[in-house]
């Protein structure tokens, strides 16, 4: 299935690879390699992850304190967040 990410996501998951980067040279690698992997996933398994919120589904990261906002639409899955965990959902809407 194809995977398509908003505007927001994807300024989300190159923020988080800097971020990432800055803390620890690799890091950022390793977390985007992380996200892929995860992305895969999804993609293989669309309605795997549990429907969180209007009709969103989550899945999480694994080895990082993420998850990955997602919905299906037209047989495509749309990307609306890479959220870090410790951040409020009020900080960003992202339905």
């Amino acid at each position: 299935m194809k995977i398509k990410f908003t505007r927001e996501a994807q300024f989300d998951f190159r923020e988080s690879v800097k971020f990432y980067e800055i803390r620890q040279k690799g890091l950022g690698e390793k977390f985007s390699e992380a996200v892929k992997n995860t992305l895969y996933f999804i993609g293989e398994n669309p309605l795997g992850s549990e429907v969180k919120y209007l009709e969103v589904r989550v899945t999480t990261v694994k080895k990082f304190p993420f998850t990955i906002h997602y919905s299906i639409e037209n047989g495509v899955i749309i990307i609306f967040a890479v959220f870090h965990n410790s951040r409020s959902p009020r900080q960003k809407d992202i339905t």
